[in-house]
């Protein structure tokens, strides 16, 4: 198989790209097109403020994660969500 990688457009900040697939044992070509969008700093701080993430490096707690944890490794508790 050959694979071929082409940006096929940059307006950010969206950027487009096509994968190319050929296949070697029969010629059929296959193409996949996809775009990216880049989100600045502040847009990804509001959207995790929204979904309860707080502060530099804040991770969610995880369903099953005790709730002693908070105590025993410093960590603090704020809206449902491990800081």
């Amino acid at each position: 198989m050959e694979r071929r990688l082409e940006v096929t457009d940059v307006r950010l900040p969206l950027v487009s790209f096509r994968y190319t697939y050929r296949f070697l044992s029969d010629g059929v070509i296959v193409t996949s097109d996809s775009t990216l969008r880049f989100r600045g700093r502040d847009e990804i701080a509001a959207d995790l403020a929204t979904h309860g993430y707080s502060g530099p490096g804040a991770r969610r707690r995880d369903c099953c994660e005790s709730s002693a944890r908070s105590a025993a490794d410093g960590g603090r508790w704020t809206a449902g969500w491990w800081a």
